[in-house]
């Protein structure tokens, strides 16, 4: 297996879902039309921090897989996402290949952000 790294321009389009906010829930992408999601081998705080600040939801306060929001649908689409943590958007980071994985939609990665608490205080 060979790590892929998406040039800059490759902006991936990221949503959470199944959370109580916006700010929190399951990472789904869009691949080609279809949202998709990411398995949590080697998911951890450095990914959360990429989409937390890739969605505006401030911090990463966790990163929780095996389908912590529960299991998505679909394609299971980026699986060995390897961020530094200071990338702006996930595309920036390192992975398998497009599709290319080992797991199932019990090992659905998810984040939980800062932001969530800023929006309950207001």
């Amino acid at each position: 297996s060979h790590a892929v790294s998406l040039s800059a321009e490759d902006w991936l389009e990221l949503r959470l879902v199944d959370g109580s906010g916006r700010c929190l829930g399951r990472v789904e992408i869009l691949h080609q039309g279809a949202w998709g999601t990411v398995c949590d081998d080697l998911w951890d705080l450095s990914e959360a921090e990429v989409v937390c600040r890739q969605l505006g939801c401030g911090q990463a306060v966790s990163g929780p897989g095996k389908a912590h929001f529960g299991p998505g649908t679909g394609d299971i689409f980026l699986d060995n996402l390897q961020c530094s943590g200071v990338e702006h958007n996930l595309g920036q980071c390192v992975h398998l290949g497009w599709s290319e994985h080992n797991c199932g939609h019990h090992e659905d990665a998810s984040v939980i952000c800062s932001g969530i608490l800023s929006l309950l205080s207001q």
